[in-house]
């Protein structure tokens, strides 16, 4: 492994009756991971699991997250503002 390198994770993750792969590098609090779920189940990002993957950006707090969503996969990068 090379120094300096984010460690990624992949985490199940149940939320609302539905496991999630969590694929992260940075710390997330359960309250910011619950609160982006819930957005993107309010814009309807897991209902369509084409050959393409979505890319959004989600604001909670202080952080603002990217997230990149492959069927059940959740991608999330996390930046400070």
């Amino acid at each position: 492994m090379l120094l300096n390198q984010p460690v990624i994770e992949k985490i199940p993750f149940l939320h609302r009756d539905v496991v999630y792969n969590i694929i992260i590098a940075d710390d997330l609090t359960f309250d910011a991971l619950h609160y982006i779920l819930d957005c993107l189940l309010e814009q309807r990002a897991f209902d369509d699991w084409g050959d393409s993957a979505d890319l959004r950006t989600i604001r909670y707090k202080q952080m603002l997250y990217t997230v990149y969503v492959d069927s059940l996969d959740v991608t999330i990068h996390t930046k400070i503002l």
